[in-house]
């Protein structure tokens, strides 16, 4: 790998009049190879100087992503990306993802390089994949809505009593919290980024609801949807309480459980 890293990005070699500078050894590229006369200090320019070294870092960067996803121009292979290459880059686009929708869900300002430190790659290697910043949140929608919506299937909520499947429920959403933080913590979010049309018809949340009230267990005189809503709320308010005071999940879930089970409970 540093081998072929070396081919695509070369120390530039020494051209006539110009010597290595000892002062900028380790430095990338050509900082080592600086113009020098006779009888003259060489010297640079320690603005220019960061920005050639800034300047070859990107360039070993992309080099990096390009030899890490199998992606060097002019490289073509029959059948295809291998799988593991595309199996890295899922991980890398799974990992920004997330990265984005945990940061923008504490503050919807949070600058792309955050985003990018946080999920452990470079800023050229998240533009290469979100090329800006609002294309970056509505793919981060889109994957928190996923999320969610596969968490809550693998609670299989339409099975065994509507008292325990509403605790796995639960326990499934409060999972994927800092999704639903993202999704619901600032209304530009959904405003600006979410997709269009309202509640599916069939619904697994709601379908739960209703099979709880025909059970005899949900208050009937409350509505589906109103119930959902306080349910979306709690597991919203127990994520950041738990977040703030470092409340483990496992109590996150009974807490919501219990308020949850004392406001729709059928008296």
């Amino acid at each position: 790998m540093l081998d072929r890293l070396l081919d695509v990005v070369p120390p530039a070699a020494s051209r006539p009049g110009e010597v290595d500078d000892p002062r900028h050894a380790g430095l990338p590229g050509q900082l080592g190879h600086l113009p020098h006369r006779p009888g003259q200090r060489c010297q640079v320019h320690p603005v220019h100087a960061l920005k050639r070294a800034g300047q070859r870092l990107d360039a070993a960067e992309v080099a990096l992503d390009d030899l890490h996803f199998g992606r060097q121009r002019g490289a073509h292979r029959i059948g295809g990306e291998r799988p593991h290459l595309r199996r890295a880059r899922d991980r890398t686009r799974s990992a920004i993802l997330s990265a984005a929708a945990t940061l923008l869900g504490r503050d919807y300002q949070a600058k792309l390089a955050e985003i990018a430190n946080a999920a452990g790659v470079g800023r050229t290697t998240l533009h290469r994949y979100f090329p800006d910043r609002a294309t970056l949140i509505k793919a981060a929608v889109e994957d928190s809505i996923a999320a969610i919506e596969a968490s809550v299937a693998d609670a299989a909520i339409d099975q065994g009593p509507a008292l325990d499947a509403m605790r796995r429920l639960v326990a499934a959403m409060v999972a994927v919290g800092d999704r639903l933080v993202f999704l619901f913590g600032d209304p530009r979010v959904l405003a600006e980024h979410g997709p269009d049309g309202g509640t599916p018809p069939d619904d697994p949340v709601i379908a739960l609801i209703e099979r709880g009230q025909a059970e005899g267990v949900f208050d009937p005189r409350l509505t589906p949807q109103w119930i959902q809503r306080v349910l979306w709320a709690l597991v919203y308010t127990g994520h950041t309480e738990g977040e703030l005071s470092g409340v483990p999940r496992h109590g996150i879930v009974d807490t919501v459980v219990e308020t949850l089970h004392n406001g729709i409970a059928r008296s």
